[in-house]
């Protein structure tokens, strides 16, 4: 109460709504995060390179240059440095789509 006057938070109702649950979490994103012990490789590796462009089990089979590019391109512009993102990340980005252009994984057609 200020002034007698009760002042509500508008947004009270909404910190349940808004807390992170695991349980909200598909099975396939677990086992991914379960698997994945942070930080980089000093040499990137094709996992770590899947895991930067967030290319899931399912999308390996059909990895071509068309999805290479696709799965780039958002990774890029979520992180990129001219709009807050890290320039370390960037270049992290870049690289994954470089060992995956090169890998045997990448479908030619």
């Amino acid at each position: 109460k200020l002034n007698n006057i009760r002042i509500e938070n508008p947004t009270a109702g909404y910190r349940d709504a808004l807390k992170f649950r695991s349980s909200q979490i598909d099975e396939e994103l677990k086992n991914r995060l379960n698997q994945y012990q942070g930080g980089f490789a000093p040499r990137m590796t094709e996992p770590e390179a899947l895991l930067i462009l967030d290319i899931s089990a399912r999308e390996i089979n059909h990895l071509d240059e068309k999805l290479l590019k696709k799965k780039h391109r958002k990774a890029m512009v979520r992180n990129h440095p001219d709009r807050g993102g890290s320039p370390y990340m960037a270049a992290k980005i870049n690289e994954a789509k470089e060992v995956l252009g090169n890998s045997v994984l990448l479908r030619k057609r």
